[in-house]
């Protein structure tokens, strides 16, 4: 992993704005984008969100020299399926893929436990009972905190290997306790 970070905040609907070109030039990029029907406000505007927007930066990163793209996705993505959500999650899982990175990194977290800065009733119940019971869920849908995603993030891109890593739950449950090297 290169010896830099840096975070890009840019208008999405703005991207070919002179100030915003800069930032699609990186060795790999960190796609964690990503909102809620309710908050988008339609199933359209969900997908510009979730599949459009990140199909979008992966595709001008790449064009940028991009070599590593690494996509927080969600348990269950699957292009084919009947439910909106993971078939939103597959579909630009397969976007990504079919762009050309030398190396992907997807993700596939269950419930992300976490601080939120808006107040989601179901997440806060599914918190609560994981406390209670989380031990009681297997690891394949066990919520996994935000902590060990970006954990999970962190040891993958330093990985400087071609190919398609797909880390699902159980691995993100465990990359908080791994410590990186380096």
């Amino acid at each position: 992993m290169p010896g830099r970070l840096r975070e890009c905040v840019v208008d999405f609907d703005r991207l070919d704005a002179p100030e915003t070109q800069s930032a699609f030039a990186a060795d790999l990029v960190i796609c964690a984008l990503g909102t809620t029907i309710r908050r988008a406000g339609s199933q359209a505007a969900f997908r510009r969100v979730d599949v459009e927007y990140p199909a979008e930066l992966a595709r001008r990163a790449f064009a940028a020299g991009a070599h590593h793209f690494l996509l927080v996705s969600a348990l269950g993505a699957d292009a084919r399926s009947g439910v909106f959500y993971n078939r939103c999650k597959g579909e630009v899982e397969a976007q990504i893929l079919s762009i050309g990175f030398p190396s992907v990194t997807v993700v596939r977290p269950s419930l992300l436990l976490g601080k939120r800065a808006e107040f989601r009733l179901g997440e806060r119940i599914a918190q609560d009972l994981s406390r209670a019971i989380g031990w009681m869920v297997p690891s394949t849908w066990r919520p996994v905190p935000v902590d060990s995603v970006a954990a999970a993030l962190v040891m993958a891109a330093r990985v400087d290997a071609p190919g398609v890593r797909v880390l699902e739950n159980a691995a993100l449950l465990a990359a908080k306790d791994e410590r990186p090297v380096g």
